[in-house]
């Protein structure tokens, strides 16, 4: 099946018509985001937009400005994790000729470039506490003043913070002034993560490839196989991932039908390096457990458990990734190299008890066999006597815990009870059979 995007837009990201990228699908949580977004649009309050990252923070900040009554106005974004933190104060509110070393001439600052538009303030969340202070004063008393300067200028500008980082919790470590946040947080806007809305991939899918045709002419097709790929996946880098990815595979393969294999072999696996990244775990095939009598079983050995209860997840992860070992690692959140040493070790049979219910050909673990069981009939016990002296009867190991004298006589040590007496005998040894069963 071909994909026929319709969805129209510019295609520089950068553009506020742009914004509508993000607001794509319609889902519940894509709805309701939209909702807000109309309602706070029309207020002049300042917001702060949290979410992961890439998952359209700026795009929803433009998506407020248009709505806004600033929206003939500029809109000026800064990113605070970008600018050093000597040059983040000056960034912000200008300064006059002469401020400091190198000050030739005045320069405004984004707070009086943003006049009569809208203020992003892109990553709040890493800006130094020395100038959140700074910050915070002039949110609340709505004026600055520039660096060397008196006169104060008022902000007139809406103010829109965004940051992926969990704010509450730097406020508990000192990275993050409690008084700021409450100030930022006047209407919050919490950007929900692409697995959390699957209904949404495929519009944002089709829209991106509408945008490449129309800038490089090549129409991406995609089959059934490759859209459900697209819909199962956990998309650690959100939007942003998914549009890189149909870019990617537009240019390789252009008018070409693009498979699942084409799919798994270009995209990204962060695993290794970012084991928050949210995977979609709740996908996966449900886990076979152990019945109530082998767990409650006292004689079961735990190596052999955890080490079967570990290939029957490789193998079911496997099977629902059709033996694609990137994705399988991706399922079960471990690195991919991580994976293939596992699969390795269970075709080599070096795990104990892992073959029930073994079903993929990736990953064949060998049924460790029983311990040998080995068993001596017994012997025709000897008449008791002393125990000799002679240097002659010299004992070594026996196979089965008695000694052996060097001429083939074996001393026979039996012991009645843990602290009874021991009875020693000396008679002929012969090999008796040793059955294995």
């Amino acid at each position: 099946m071909r994909s026929t995007a319709t969805m129209q837009s510019n295609s520089t990201p950068s553009e506020v018509s742009d914004a509508s990228a993000v607001l794509l699908g319609e889902s519940a949580e894509t709805r309701s985001l939209r909702t807000i977004i109309t309602r706070v649009a029309r207020a002049d309050v300042t917001v702060l937009i949290t979410g992961e990252t890439g998952t359209g923070k700026e795009l929803v900040a433009r998506c407020l400005h248009v709505g806004s009554a600033h929206h003939q106005g500029p809109f000026i974004a800064v990113n605070c994790a970008a600018i050093p933190a000597s040059l983040l104060e000056a960034e912000f509110f200008g300064y006059e000729r002469g401020a400091f070393t190198g000050a030739t001439g005045a320069k405004a600052g984004r707070f009086e470039r943003a006049r009569g538009g809208t203020l992003f303030l892109d990553e709040i969340g890493d800006m130094p506490i020395e100038l959140q202070a700074k910050l915070l004063r002039v949110l609340q008393e709505r004026s600055f003043e520039r660096i060397g300067g008196t006169q104060s200028i008022p902000v007139e500008c809406c103010i829109v913070a965004a940051t992926h980082a969990d704010l509450p919790k730097a406020i508990s470590e000192g990275r993050f002034r409690e008084d700021l946040y409450y100030r930022l947080n006047v209407v919050p806007l919490q950007v929900p993560a692409l697995r959390d809305r699957p209904a949404d991939v495929m519009p944002i899918a089709r829209h991106a490839i509408q945008r490449l045709h129309a800038v490089h002419g090549t129409r991406l097709a995609l089959n059934d196989e490759a859209i459900r790929a697209l819909t199962d996946y956990a998309w650690p880098g959100n939007v942003r991932e998914l549009t890189n990815l149909i870019q990617r595979l537009a240019i390789l393969f252009g008018d070409q039908v693009v498979t699942a294999p084409d799919l798994w072999q270009h995209i990204s696996n962060p695993v290794s390096q970012n084991p928050d990244c949210g995977l979609d775990r709740a996908a996966a095939p449900p886990v076979r457990s152990f019945s109530a009598t082998r767990s409650t079983d006292p004689a079961v050995d735990l190596r052999s458990a955890v080490a079967e209860f570990e290939a029957g997840l490789i193998n079911q992860a496997l099977t629902a990734c059709g033996g694609n070992v990137t994705r399988a690692a991706a399922r079960l959140g471990v690195p991919r190299t991580t994976l293939i040493e596992k699969v390795q070790r269970l075709r080599q049979g070096r795990e104990p008890d892992v073959g029930a219910g073994a079903d993929h050909p990736l990953c064949e673990p060998t049924t460790a066999q029983p311990p040998l069981k080995i068993t001596v009939p017994p012997t025709i016990q000897p008449q008791n006597k002393e125990k000799s002296n002679d240097s002659k009867t010299q004992e070594v190991l026996h196979l089965n815990g008695g000694r052996l004298a060097p001429h083939g006589v074996r001393r026979h040590h039996s012991r009645m009870g843990t602290q009874g007496p021991v009875a020693v005998g000396v008679h002929r040894w012969r090999p008796s059979p040793v059955s294995v069963r």
